[in-house]
């Protein structure tokens, strides 16, 4: 039995001799006799066994997937021609990112700038000697470069905003974020198409091609922010390759403000329906609500929401005020005309700036006619 057992065990020398019973007794197993006792213990083996067989499966997938992940990652790095210290950065920056998977990073832009901003930001970028750390910065922007994402973040959509050109001695206010630094800058030069800056920094700095900058600068009381790619350094003046669209960070809705302006509109249809097409035909409208790019018009034209037309507005001053827009809405109105409720698209700064003040124009006559209903009312 289970105590005559102990007795011929290591508690042996402790109980004294036994007697040929007793020692016939011990020399069967301590288990004997308990069938129930066996049974669960080989059904909690079992279990165990399977617990085990599955932890060591899933691990054996984890690995196997891990595998196919960093090959088909080094896969897409060797069609780039990314070197060794590339391809350690872009895996850092698609960890940091959050990533399921390494190699999608080669294919989203947004997932690359989240992830560069967080190592940007890092404690351990910050704790590297200058020279280290503007060297990973230029490295990262070479990385956006050869990744195709040097308009990364902004797509280019129909109603993005460049940022135009900028007129030589406008101060703009210029964030690194890489080093936590803010100063300013007074523009040197700006390309016509808006698309670089020269700008000259208020105190001497140093700094590495590659690094991505943000700049600011305020245009009719709207703050306009974008990110430009530092070129290059000569002469304490600093190139900038500015990056995506404009945008306006403290966004706010343009006062909708009634209005009547003669304006002539044209149907600017994608595909023309015949091979002979010629001009499009301008036809007069009214431009009968404005708010900054929005506007509202009637039209004798038939256009549906999603289409595009040419649009030409006489200001406040008589100059003729012409572009692309969106047509936002469209509705049959009487007598053949339509109303239309459309946005100026592939605008500048600056040309949005001239729609706010032409609406700022409309606001006075609109409170100067409301006005008297106002007293009549009071």
């Amino acid at each position: 039995m289970p105590a005559d057992w102990i007795k011929t065990g290591a508690f042996g020398p402790y109980f004294g001799a036994l007697n040929p019973l007793e020692k016939w007794r011990a020399a069967q197993s301590p288990f004997s006799g308990h069938a129930d006792l066996r049974a669960w213990l080989i059904l909690i083996l079992a279990l165990l066994g399977i617990l085990a067989a599955a932890a060591l499966a899933m691990l054996a997938y984890s690995h196997f997937r891990q595998r196919m992940h960093r090959r088909e990652f080094h896969g897409h790095a060797e069609e780039l021609g990314l070197s060794g210290t590339e391809r350690r950065l872009l895996l850092a920056l698609a960890k940091a990112s959050g990533l399921k998977r390494p190699s999608s990073v080669f294919t989203m832009a947004g997932a690359f700038e989240r992830g560069a901003s967080r190592l940007l930001e890092s404690k351990r970028l910050a704790a590297m000697p200058d020279q280290q750390r503007q060297e990973a910065v230029a490295l990262l922007g070479r990385l956006r470069e050869k990744l195709g994402f040097e308009n990364a973040p902004e797509s280019r959509e129909a109603t993005s905003i460049s940022f135009g050109s900028v007129a030589a001695g406008k101060v703009v206010s210029i964030f690194r974020r890489h080093l936590q630094d803010y100063f300013d800058a007074a523009v040197a030069a700006s390309t016509p198409g808006g698309s670089g800056l020269e700008v000259k920094p208020e105190r001497p700095i140093r700094c590495e091609p590659g690094e991505t900058w943000q700049i600011r600068y305020d245009q009719e009381g709207l703050l306009w922010e974008s990110d430009a790619s530092v070129v290059k350094q000569a002469r304490g003046r600093v190139i900038l390759k500015l990056i995506g669209t404009a945008r306006c960070i403290n966004r706010r809705r343009f006062a909708r403000t009634p209005t009547m302006k003669p304006a002539a509109v044209a149907v600017f249809p994608f595909l023309e329906g015949a091979a002979d097409a010629g001009p499009q035909v301008f036809v007069p409208a009214a431009v009968t609500e404005i708010a900054g790019p929005g506007l509202r018009l009637e039209a004798p034209v038939e256009v549906r929401a999603g289409e595009r037309v040419l649009l030409r507005v006489q200001s406040a001053d008589g100059r003729t005020l012409q572009g692309l827009a969106l047509v936002r809405r469209a509705t049959p109105g009487a007598n053949g005309m339509t109303d239309l409720a459309v946005e100026m698209v592939g605008l500048s700064t600056s040309e949005v700036a001239e729609l706010i003040r032409e609406t700022n124009r409309a606001i006075k006559p609109a409170e100067a006619e409301q006005a008297p209903v106002a007293t009549e009312k009071g």
